[in-house]
């Protein structure tokens, strides 16, 4: 639990390697898995998570790692256990189509390179192309608080109200992730504000489970 408590993944997966079982614990019970969650590791979580360790097992007081993950507020973490619609839509992003045109733009909208951006519109790259999921490279660049590439997309009449197969706009993965201009951005185009995704959530909603 010292390697989990100090965030440490590389020694974790070397202990796990050696035979460590999951469930070592301190003197209050609390499993490696609540070290890193106290901690604010998520990378830690998700390796422990993916070795098959309990997030339900309690320690003394009856808390779970699950319990503090939603005790604590830290989105992060509390997301690997736990994850929103966007988090599952944007696991992979490929292109619907067969064109590394419009798979060059939807990754510079992730990264926020507003040149690859421009090149890749040039060489006839759609601004409102979708991936296998339906999320636009507007959506891409919200989530990831990519401002300028937000503005250049918009710029290039970037279509403000799509949704995702689970129904996630460009709106409200901006909203999730604290991106507070992005959402001007959006809102100044008038973006809708009541849509909710399959989860029930909207812009706002998300925002606030978020602490934003």
């Amino acid at each position: 639990y010292e390697a989990a408590s100090a965030g440490n993944v590389a020694l974790i997966s070397t202990l796990l390697s050696a035979g460590v079982p999951l469930g070592v614990a301190d003197e209050h019970a609390n499993t490696p898995l609540h070290h890193a969650v106290k901690g604010g590791h998520a990378a830690c979580c998700k390796r422990l998570l993916k070795a098959r360790a309990d997030p339900e097992c309690g320690n003394m007081l009856g808390l779970s790692a699950w319990d503090l993950a939603l005790q604590l507020g830290n989105s992060t973490v509390r997301r690997v256990f736990s994850t929103s619609a966007s988090d599952r839509e944007t696991e992979t992003v490929a292109a619907r189509s067969d064109s590394a045109v419009d798979q060059k733009l939807l990754e510079a909208a992730i990264r926020g390179d507003v040149g690859l951006l421009g090149e890749a519109m040039l060489q006839g790259g759609s601004v409102n192309i979708a991936t296998t999921r339906s999320v636009t490279p507007l959506m891409l660049a919200c989530r990831a608080g990519n401002l300028d590439a937000v503005r250049k997309l918009l710029e290039a009449r970037a279509a403000v109200g799509t949704l995702s197969l689970r129904g996630c706009s460009a709106l409200a993965m901006a909203a999730e992730e604290g991106h507070s201009s992005c959402m001007e951005l959006l809102l100044a185009k008038d973006a809708k504000v009541e849509v909710s995704d399959k989860l029930g959530f909207t812009a706002l909603g998300l925002a606030c489970e978020n602490g934003h």
